[in-house]
């Protein structure tokens, strides 16, 4: 009945949804939707013997507020939610759901006393969405309840994490994979161009003064860590300040902060995604250094289930934290986040603001207290602030680390194609590896590219984040079954290798094909999109961490490189998350020449 099709500026967004409010109240004055008539959309007045309209919980997507005018959109889209129904009437033994449209039979859910029931939902693209819901008795005791409906505003997902563009000249030696800006605009009073630990820093003022992105950096309900240097003045008065926070949906997700009675520095997560939810906090029990520069590091290890907190290369603190959240507000430096509002303003100097997507060891936090690069073997940080912008910027620019991949055997950069310059392959030798993994294959993850085969008579890997022994994911061409993903379940030589293949038509050598291969970890699936059109999904267990370097062009294994591509590659891309249909079709018409 509803079309998810809208668009909206941030202003108008609750214009937006007064209108398809407005829309839904008259479907059910109409009896447009089955069941009996409601005083209002918002759930209704309850007729005698009627049960009371379902609650509706999305934790990772807050429900809009028209009364907000700042009504945030949340991330994101292709990103799922956990949609919670439940009944506060104990006959209501059945729910209906729909999305965007009635609630209806075939979205169905059994339950026992309106206990609370959960299906996964991902919007597949920004906009508005609603959820609505009905409770019914089966045994009639009670009618059926008026709908409930739930509105929630998606954005746009977060961007590549690493982009290969093959623009690098004809003797290069590398491909270098580098990631499109994250910028923390700037609001309030905030000086850039102060001197740093590494080139400049920047100065807060305590009185406001802030930057924000739009998106959240790093997945909380996973292992991750953040590391900065910081310098707290000698003067000012100890009162809560926060230099580097990540909001959640409903408050305040991560903090990194100092406080009085012990004004020490401490590290805090969010237990849950709900209002006011408690927080768990790793502490440093003596007073925070001022005047100098100190280096504070916060890790989730979700391995050991657990909080650390280390100053200045040394463990202040470890404390147990068995119940992450995935919190997906925005990463604030400056101050901490209450959805949006803004607070415990940061004064000091800030520098080398780093996150990453795993458990940094104490060894590799002791290489960055020494100013000194992780081993070979750690995946790159997944975002960096520098913070060396000139005085006077309106914004910090942030990016995930660059890669490099060597050039092995007939590997040629810089061959006149497509938009600009392609890597052409030899199909023989020719191929690209990292000295490091990228990828984390056990989580969520997008592999995508433009590839043209100069023999499809001939197996090609595209790309693949290996493993030891089998590659945790792998892109390319097989010559009895055509373009394909594969995924292995383990790193072992007796693996179960799963794969999506698009069959075996035949292949131009003259065209160019736009292959997506995508791990999907919340819903259990591999998939594959051909020229943005989806070919096929399977399901497939959680898999592993691949820890051997990405390959382009072959892939990776005990007995060397397979699988070496003939023809030529451009355009790769890697994302940290999966892929909607619809991306999937907005990424292959974005990326043509």
């Amino acid at each position: 009945m509803w079309s998810r099709d809208v668009t909206y500026e941030v202003g108008a967004g609750n214009a937006a949804r007064a209108v398809l409010v407005a829309l839904l109240g008259a479907a059910l004055t109409l009896g447009l939707m089955a069941g009996p008539a409601v005083a209002s959309a918002e759930g209704g007045t309850v007729e005698q013997g009627q049960l009371v309209p379902p609650e509706i919980y999305v934790a990772e997507y807050p429900e809009s507020d028209p009364d907000n005018p700042v009504d945030p959109t949340w991330d994101g889209a292709g990103k799922p939610g956990y949609v919670t129904i439940s009944s506060p009437d104990s006959e209501a033994d059945l729910f209906w759901y729909g999305i965007n449209n009635d609630p209806s039979e075939r979205n169905s859910m059994r339950t026992e006393g309106g206990a609370a029931r959960t299906f996964l939902f991902t919007p597949d693209q920004p906009g508005l969405y609603f959820i609505t819901a009905r409770a019914f008795d089966t045994s009639r005791t009670k009618s059926a309840s008026a709908p409930r409906y739930y509105v929630l505003k998606a954005d746009a997902s977060e961007p590549p994490r690493l982009v290969w563009s093959m623009t690098e000249p004809a003797d290069a030696g590398a491909i270098t994979a580098e990631a499109e800006p994250r910028r923390v605009v700037v609001h309030g009073r905030v000086t850039p161009g102060t001197p740093g630990v590494s080139g400049d820093a920047v100065r807060f003022d305590g009185q406001g003064g802030y930057a924000a992105t739009r998106h959240p950096v790093i997945d909380t309900s996973h292992s991750f860590s953040v590391s900065f240097w910081t310098r707290l003045p000698e003067d000012e008065a100890e009162r809560p300040m926060v230099p580097v926070s990540q909001g959640g949906p409903r408050g305040s997700g991560i903090e990194f902060g100092v406080r009085p009675d012990p004004d020490g520095w401490g590290f805090s997560v969010a237990a849950d995604s709900t209002r006011g939810a408690a927080r768990v906090e790793a502490r440093q029990e003596e007073a925070a250094a001022r005047g100098v520069w100190t280096h504070v590091t916060g890790v989730h290890d979700d391995a050991s289930q657990r909080l650390l907190l280390y100053i200045d290369g040394r463990v202040a603190d470890s404390v147990p934290f068995a119940t992450p959240a995935d919190l997906r507000g925005p990463v604030v430096l400056g101050a901490a986040v209450d959805v949006s509002t803004f607070r415990d303003h940061f004064s000091g100097d800030l520098d080398e603001v780093r996150f990453y997507d795993y458990a940094l060891s104490a060894d590799q936090v002791s290489l960055l207290t020494a100013q000194q690069p992780l081993d070979d073997g750690a995946r790159p940080a997944k975002m960096v602030w520098s913070m060396d912008e000139p005085p006077g910027a309106t914004a910090f620019v942030g990016r995930s680390e660059p890669v490099a991949a060597t050039l092995y055997g007939d590997a040629r950069p810089g061959v006149p194609a497509r938009k600009d310059t392609v890597l052409q392959l030899d199909g023989a030798s020719g191929y690209a590896a990292t000295d490091r993994p990228v990828l984390d294959t056990a989580r969520s993850h997008t592999v995508a590219g433009w590839v043209r085969l100069d023999d499809p008579a001939q197996d090609a890997v595209l790309i693949a984040q290996n493993g030891a022994h089998q590659p945790g994911i792998a892109l390319g061409f097989d010559a009895d079954d055509g373009w394909s993903v594969s995924r292995a379940s383990e790193d072992s030589a007796e693996a179960v290798v799963t794969r999506v293949a698009a069959g075996t038509g035949a292949v131009d050598p003259a065209e160019w094909t736009h292959l997506i291969g995508v791990f999907d970890a919340h819903a259990g699936e591999l998939r594959l999109y051909v020229n943005g059109e989806w070919v096929g999904t399977t399901p497939v267990d959680a898999g592993f961490t691949a820890t051997g370097p990405l390959t382009i062009g072959a892939a990776g294994g005990p007995a060397g490189t397979v699988g070496h591509l003939a023809g030529q590659v451009d355009d790769l891309r890697l994302y940290d998350r999966n892929f909607s249909d619809y991306q999937a079709r907005q990424l292959y018409w974005i990326s043509q020449p």
